[in-house]
């Protein structure tokens, strides 16, 4: 079994109509179980993964604050959810160095509102430890998040990238 690690997040914004920036952000409020078959890698499960998104922070306190309190909720709704329906394209066994490329297919529900996404994952397996990335490309507006408009000067796109990077032990 294997801990998870972070999350981040990254969508694109405009300020006074002009594209400013890529605003970022973490959380290291994740929980989750992954239970890796190092002998048949297609047989290992992914557990119901939870996040903080009171903890989704940024560079910009002020901004932070505003988009949890009114376009994520989170004092409503802290939790983000991802529940595993398939993992495809993973099989053999673990091999020292090898690059596994595969998907992760489920329900991230957001707000109490599920949507399916699929998240296209490596993994490398060094040194006793699973080094691991996974993406996806999410709409913020799926989740009534988004676009973000704050004051009408600074506004988000509707996809946010979001990642789950780890460097995952086995215990």
């Amino acid at each position: 079994k294997a801990a998870l690690g972070d999350m981040t997040f990254a969508v694109d914004e405009t300020f006074a109509g002009k594209k400013a920036s890529t605003a970022t952000g973490v959380t290291n409020g994740i929980a989750g179980d992954l239970a890796l078959n190092r002998a048949d890698l297609a047989a290992s499960r992914v557990g119901d993964i939870v996040v903080n998104v009171e903890q989704f922070h940024s560079d910009n306190n002020l901004r932070d604050a505003r988009i949890r309190q009114d376009f994520l909720q989170s004092h409503q709704y802290p939790l983000a959810t991802f529940d595993l329906e398939e993992l495809t394209g993973l099989s053999g066994k673990v091999e020292e160095g090898r690059t596994y490329e595969f998907t992760i297919d489920g329900f991230v529900t957001v707000k109490n509102e599920p949507a399916t996404v699929t998240w296209d994952a490596t993994a490398t397996w060094e040194d006793g430890k699973l080094v691991a990335t996974a993406t996806t490309v999410a709409k913020l507006s799926r989740f009534d998040a988004g676009p973000i408009s704050i004051a009408g000067l600074v506004q988000t796109e509707d996809d946010v990238r979001a990642a789950l990077r780890n460097a995952l032990l086995e215990r």
